[in-house]
Protein backbone atom coordinates (compact mmCIF):
# COMPACT_ATOMS: atom_id res chain seq x y z
CA UNK A 1 0.00 0.00 0.00
CA UNK A 2 2.35 2.34 1.15
CA UNK A 3 4.20 1.51 -2.07
CA UNK A 4 1.90 2.20 -4.35
CA UNK A 5 1.20 5.35 -2.47
CA UNK A 6 3.96 6.28 -3.50
CA UNK A 7 4.33 5.43 -7.37
CA UNK A 8 0.92 6.76 -7.64
CA UNK A 9 2.40 10.40 -6.50
CA UNK A 10 0.77 11.04 -3.00
CA UNK A 11 3.07 12.32 -0.50
CA UNK A 12 1.29 13.06 2.95
CA UNK A 13 -0.92 10.08 4.63
CA UNK A 14 -2.13 10.43 7.62
CA UNK A 15 -2.26 7.67 9.97
CA UNK A 16 -5.70 6.77 11.77
CA UNK A 17 -6.81 3.72 13.23
CA UNK A 18 -10.20 4.47 12.09
CA UNK A 19 -13.82 2.50 12.54
CA UNK A 20 -14.05 -0.80 12.96
CA UNK A 21 -15.02 -2.10 9.52
CA UNK A 22 -17.59 -3.77 11.55
CA UNK A 23 -19.50 -0.73 11.89
CA UNK A 24 -19.70 -0.09 8.36
CA UNK A 25 -21.70 -1.54 5.51
CA UNK A 26 -19.80 -5.03 5.45
CA UNK A 27 -20.34 -6.13 9.24
CA UNK A 28 -18.91 -9.37 8.25
CA UNK A 29 -15.79 -7.62 7.02
CA UNK A 30 -12.77 -7.93 10.07
CA UNK A 31 -10.30 -5.17 10.92
CA UNK A 32 -6.22 -5.88 10.21
CA UNK A 33 -4.18 -4.65 13.15
CA UNK A 34 -0.72 -6.31 12.61
CA UNK A 35 1.34 -2.89 12.79
CA UNK A 36 0.76 -0.08 15.62
CA UNK A 37 1.10 3.41 14.51
CA UNK A 38 4.77 3.73 15.64
CA UNK A 39 5.31 0.78 14.09
CA UNK A 40 4.39 2.38 10.53
CA UNK A 41 6.46 5.26 10.95
CA UNK A 42 9.20 2.98 11.13
CA UNK A 43 8.20 1.75 8.25
CA UNK A 44 8.31 4.72 6.19
CA UNK A 45 11.60 6.03 7.75
CA UNK A 46 12.68 2.65 6.18
CA UNK A 47 11.18 3.26 2.80
CA UNK A 48 12.25 7.01 2.92
CA UNK A 49 15.81 5.49 3.11
CA UNK A 50 15.18 2.89 0.14
CA UNK A 51 15.29 -0.19 2.38
CA UNK A 52 11.90 -2.54 2.88
CA UNK A 53 11.42 -3.73 6.17
CA UNK A 54 13.89 -6.42 6.34
CA UNK A 55 16.43 -3.96 5.26
CA UNK A 56 16.90 -4.77 1.67
CA UNK A 57 17.47 -2.43 -0.86
CA UNK A 58 15.07 -1.12 -3.17
CA UNK A 59 15.61 0.13 -6.68
CA UNK A 60 14.97 3.72 -5.27
CA UNK A 61 13.23 5.23 -1.89
CA UNK A 62 9.47 6.52 -1.41
CA UNK A 63 8.72 10.65 -1.20
CA UNK A 64 6.04 10.08 1.64
CA UNK A 65 5.49 12.40 4.53
CA UNK A 66 2.75 11.17 7.54
CA UNK A 67 0.94 12.52 10.41
CA UNK A 68 -1.23 10.77 12.68
CA UNK A 69 -4.41 11.89 14.24
CA UNK A 70 -4.80 13.27 17.79
CA UNK A 71 -7.59 12.61 19.99
CA UNK A 72 -7.82 16.20 22.13
CA UNK A 73 -11.00 16.16 23.41
CA UNK A 74 -10.29 14.23 26.62
CA UNK A 75 -9.61 14.67 30.71
CA UNK A 76 -6.61 16.12 31.78
CA UNK A 77 -5.08 12.34 32.54
CA UNK A 78 -6.00 11.11 29.01
CA UNK A 79 -4.74 14.30 27.74
CA UNK A 80 -1.77 13.76 29.15
CA UNK A 81 -1.06 10.30 27.32
CA UNK A 82 -2.34 11.68 23.98
CA UNK A 83 0.52 14.07 24.41
CA UNK A 84 3.17 11.81 25.36
CA UNK A 85 1.37 9.29 22.16
CA UNK A 86 2.15 12.20 20.22
CA UNK A 87 5.77 12.59 21.25
CA UNK A 88 6.57 8.92 20.93
CA UNK A 89 5.24 9.39 17.41
CA UNK A 90 7.08 12.33 16.13
CA UNK A 91 9.81 11.13 17.59
CA UNK A 92 9.47 7.89 15.08
CA UNK A 93 8.88 10.46 11.99
CA UNK A 94 5.13 12.05 12.29
CA UNK A 95 5.54 15.25 10.59
CA UNK A 96 2.32 16.67 11.69
CA UNK A 97 -0.31 16.27 14.09
CA UNK A 98 -4.05 15.86 12.62
CA UNK A 99 -6.95 16.81 14.89
CA UNK A 100 -10.32 15.44 15.09
CA UNK A 101 -12.90 18.23 14.94
CA UNK A 102 -12.57 21.25 16.68
CA UNK A 103 -16.02 23.58 17.46
CA UNK A 104 -15.02 25.54 20.72
CA UNK A 105 -12.01 27.47 20.03
CA UNK A 106 -11.62 28.79 23.49
CA UNK A 107 -11.48 24.99 24.89
CA UNK A 108 -9.07 24.19 21.95
CA UNK A 109 -6.70 27.01 22.79
CA UNK A 110 -4.84 25.03 26.12
CA UNK A 111 -5.31 21.66 24.92
CA UNK A 112 -3.54 23.00 21.60
CA UNK A 113 -0.62 24.35 23.77
CA UNK A 114 -0.25 20.74 25.06
CA UNK A 115 -0.12 19.04 22.16
CA UNK A 116 2.52 21.42 20.74
CA UNK A 117 5.24 19.72 22.84
CA UNK A 118 5.56 16.63 20.64
CA UNK A 119 7.39 19.24 18.59
CA UNK A 120 5.39 18.92 15.03
CA UNK A 121 3.11 21.26 13.48
CA UNK A 122 -0.88 20.89 14.63
CA UNK A 123 -3.64 20.78 11.61
CA UNK A 124 -7.11 21.13 12.99
CA UNK A 125 -10.19 20.08 11.44
CA UNK A 126 -12.75 22.17 10.98
CA UNK A 127 -15.89 20.05 10.36
CA UNK A 128 -19.14 21.93 9.04
CA UNK A 129 -22.21 22.21 11.25
CA UNK A 130 -25.18 22.29 8.60
CA UNK A 131 -27.93 22.48 11.32
CA UNK A 132 -28.94 22.86 14.76
CA UNK A 133 -30.08 18.87 15.54
CA UNK A 134 -26.62 18.07 13.80
CA UNK A 135 -24.86 20.61 16.31
CA UNK A 136 -27.53 18.73 19.09
CA UNK A 137 -26.91 15.33 17.94
CA UNK A 138 -22.95 15.71 17.68
CA UNK A 139 -23.24 17.18 21.70
CA UNK A 140 -25.04 14.47 22.91
CA UNK A 141 -24.32 11.62 20.98
CA UNK A 142 -20.52 12.08 19.88
CA UNK A 143 -18.16 11.93 23.01
CA UNK A 144 -15.67 15.06 22.67
CA UNK A 145 -17.95 17.23 20.72
CA UNK A 146 -19.20 20.08 21.99
CA UNK A 147 -20.50 22.39 19.63
CA UNK A 148 -20.47 26.06 21.28
CA UNK A 149 -24.42 27.55 21.95
CA UNK A 150 -23.30 30.65 20.13
CA UNK A 151 -22.33 28.62 17.15
CA UNK A 152 -25.95 27.23 17.50
CA UNK A 153 -27.85 30.57 18.58
CA UNK A 154 -25.95 31.69 14.75
CA UNK A 155 -27.44 28.57 12.64
CA UNK A 156 -31.10 29.11 14.48
CA UNK A 157 -31.48 32.37 13.25
CA UNK A 158 -30.12 32.10 9.72
CA UNK A 159 -31.89 32.00 6.88
CA UNK A 160 -29.75 30.21 4.55
CA UNK A 161 -28.14 27.38 7.01
CA UNK A 162 -25.55 26.42 4.46
CA UNK A 163 -24.22 30.01 3.83
CA UNK A 164 -24.38 30.31 7.70
CA UNK A 165 -22.72 27.06 7.84
CA UNK A 166 -19.31 27.99 5.50
CA UNK A 167 -19.68 31.11 7.50
CA UNK A 168 -19.41 29.74 10.88
CA UNK A 169 -16.27 27.50 9.67
CA UNK A 170 -14.56 30.42 7.82
CA UNK A 171 -14.45 32.69 11.07
CA UNK A 172 -13.33 29.42 13.17
CA UNK A 173 -10.03 28.92 10.68
CA UNK A 174 -9.44 32.64 10.80
CA UNK A 175 -9.48 31.71 14.92
CA UNK A 176 -7.39 28.72 14.40
CA UNK A 177 -4.84 30.81 12.34
CA UNK A 178 -3.01 32.05 15.76
CA UNK A 179 -3.14 28.51 17.13
CA UNK A 180 -2.20 25.89 15.04
CA UNK A 181 -0.37 25.68 11.38
CA UNK A 182 -3.39 24.76 9.54
CA UNK A 183 -6.86 23.85 9.06
CA UNK A 184 -8.73 21.00 7.13
CA UNK A 185 -12.12 21.58 6.49
CA UNK A 186 -14.92 18.57 6.86
CA UNK A 187 -17.89 18.19 5.17
CA UNK A 188 -20.53 15.51 5.64
CA UNK A 189 -22.98 14.38 3.13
Amino acid sequence: LLLGASIEGIEDLLLSRGTDPAYGDQPRARGIYDLEPEEVLRLLTTLTEGRDLSGNPLSGSVRLQAGIEVHPWFELDALDKEVEDAKKRVHEGAQFLFTTPVHDIDRFRPIATRLAEAGAPIIARVMLIKSVGMARYLNTNVSGFKVPESTIKRLRKAKDKGEESLAIAADQAKELQSICDGVCFVPLG
